[in-house]
C-alpha cells in the first residue's frame, strides 16, 4: 500500500548473463533462418538442367548435335593417329572401333564400340565421351559439355564410299552443360538425322545437313543444322 502521488520506487534489475544469453542465442538463430532463406532462393540465373526453358533446351539440342553428329568423323590432324578400326582385313564383317577428335571451341570427344560392315554400310554401336567439348549454338553462344561418364549412341550409315553419306543416330545417356550463366547436369535422349555431302566445299571436307529430335533436360526439341566439318576417308587396320 502506498499513498496517493506517492511514486513507485522500485527498481528495476539490471539483465543478468543468462538473460543475455538467451537473447543472443536467439538472435543468432533468427539470422541463421534469415541467411538459409535467402540462400534457398539462390541465383536464378545459374539453374539445374531441369529449369531450362524452351528456347534454351532447342539451342543446347542444336549444340550438341552438331557435336555427335560428327563424333565418328576423324578430324584431319588424328586421322592418322587417333583412329583405328581393328581388323584381320578390310572386308571382315565386324570391328573394334575407336575415334577421338577436338571440338571445335576446345575438348575432345572420344569414340569407343563396335563396328558391322555389309555392302557400304555400317553399322556402330558405342560409348560417346565427352570431356569439356565446346561448340556454338545456333545463336553464337559456346556450350560445353562433359558426359556422366559417357552417352550409348547406335548408328547406322548407308552410301559410304558415295558422295553422299546418310546416317541415323540415336543418343542417351547424362551429361553436364554450361554456357554463360547456366549450369546443370541432366539427361538426354536424341535421335539424329544426317546427310553428309563429301567434298564440299572443298576436297577434305564435308557439309553436314543435321535434323535432331528428342529430349533435352526434360523438354521435347527438335533443331536443324547445316555445318562444314573436316573429312578423311577411313580404311580398317589390323
Amino acid at each position: 500500500w502506498r499513498a496517493r502521488g506517492e511514486r513507485d520506487e522500485r527498481v528495476r534489475s539490471p539483465p543478468t548473463s543468462r538473460t543475455m544469453r538467451i537473447q543472443l542465442s536467439r538472435s543468432c538463430a533468427t539470422l541463421v533462418a534469415v541467411t538459409l532463406l535467402s540462400a534457398c532462393g539462390g541465383d536464378s540465373t545459374t539453374r539445374p538442367g531441369d529449369t531450362l526453358t524452351s528456347e534454351q533446351a532447342a539451342q543446347m539440342s542444336y549444340a550438341l548435335g552438331t557435336v555427335l553428329g560428327t563424333s565418328f568423323v576423324p578430324s584431319q590432324s588424328l586421322a592418322a593417329s587417333r583412329m583405328h578400326v581393328d581388323g584381320g582385313a578390310p572386308m571382315r564383317d565386324q570391328f573394334s572401333y575407336s575415334v577421338e577428335r577436338e571440338c571445335s571451341q576446345g575438348g575432345r570427344v572420344a569414340v569407343a564400340g563396335t563396328l558391322s560392315t555389309a555392302s557400304g554400310s555400317f553399322h556402330m554401336v558405342t560409348n560417346d565421351t565427352l570431356d569439356a567439348c565446346a561448340t556454338k549454338d545456333a545463336n553464337g553462344d559456346v556450350w560445353t559439355f562433359t558426359t556422366q561418364p559417357t552417352l550409348t549412341s547406335i548408328l547406322d550409315i548407308s552410301g559410304y564410299g558415295e558422295s553422299t553419306i546418310t546416317t541415323v543416330e540415336t543418343d542417351a545417356g547424362k551429361i553436364r552443360f554450361s554456357s554463360g550463366t547456366l549450369a546443370g547436369t541432366c539427361s538426354i535422349a536424341l535421335s539424329l538425322n544426317t546427310q553428309l555431302a563429301i567434298g564440299t566445299p572443298t576436297a577434305d571436307s564435308a557439309t553436314m545437313t543435321l535434323h535432331s529430335a528428342g529430349s533435352v533436360c526434360g523438354r521435347s526439341v527438335t533443331s536443324d543444322a547445316v555445318v562444314t566439318v573436316p573429312w578423311t576417308q577411313f580404311v580398317p587396320v589390323g
